[in-house]
């Protein structure tokens, strides 16, 4: 298993990649499928995470409601599961963060990535974080 910075920075190259379209609401939507018979994603920027990870994980995508789960008892359809956000190191406050940027706010991939390298690189200062977080509320 991969530490998690490791995932981490995964996650935020995957943010920043172009290779996943953003949506709000779900972490993942499947749009109607194309001529050739290929369902096209689109995804919140937990659900990029979820995609990423999907296998190591162990998930399973349920297409009717956009959800990953890691395991039977952690099915949430908003966000990542306990099992996830604590291989990520993602503590709860930033993972409901994440929820607000991307759907209420409407960051773009690049500016969450950013926000997240930031609570990191500031967790041992918390009079930091507690300002960027503030900022937010705003």
């Amino acid at each position: 298993m991969r530490t998690p910075e490791e995932l981490r920075a995964l996650w935020i190259e995957a943010l920043r990649s172009d290779k996943y379209e953003q949506t709000t609401g779900i972490l993942r939507r499947v749009h109607d499928v194309d001529s050739e018979l290929i369902r096209k994603y689109s995804f919140c920027c937990l659900g990029v995470a979820c995609e990423l990870f999907q296998e190591e994980f162990k998930g399973k995508w349920y297409y009717n409601t956009g959800a990953l789960y890691t395991t039977p008892e952690g099915q949430v359809d908003t966000g990542l599961d306990d099992q996830m956000r604590g291989a990520l190191g993602i503590s709860l406050d930033l993972h409901e963060l994440c929820i607000r940027l991307n759907d209420t706010y409407q960051f773009t991939f690049e500016m969450i990535a950013r926000v997240v390298e930031c609570m990191f690189e500031y967790e041992d200062r918390p009079e930091y974080l507690s300002t960027i977080s503030d900022a937010w509320e705003r």
